[in-house]
């Protein structure tokens, strides 16, 4: 056999993976949302980043280390729960 013929058989037989927060949630009627790590439209996170590179690249005139370390505070604590909700209901459509 060979390598790819031997890792189809593997992945044919391997068992489902299970996760513990998977079981304690089911425990307490909680369905838990897998969603694409990475994927810019699906997870909140992302949107948060961009964002935040959006703001960045907007209000950053002199292209200084320090200045864009202000301007990423200035708008964490601009953004409010507010906009973290708007990021959930963005996903939710």
């Amino acid at each position: 056999m060979t390598k790819a013929e031997l890792m189809q058989l593997v992945f044919t037989h391997l068992p489902p993976k299970e996760f513990i927060v998977d079981k304690v949630a089911s425990k307490y009627n909680i369905e838990t949302v897998r969603i694409p790590v990475k994927h810019c439209v699906l997870n909140p996170i992302e949107l948060g980043w961009a964002g935040l590179k959006n703001y960045v690249r907007q209000q950053n005139v002199h292209f200084r280390l320090d200045d864009i370390g202000q301007l990423c505070n200035e708008w964490l604590a601009a953004c409010g729960p507010e906009h973290a909700s708007a990021y959930f209901a963005h996903i939710y459509k």
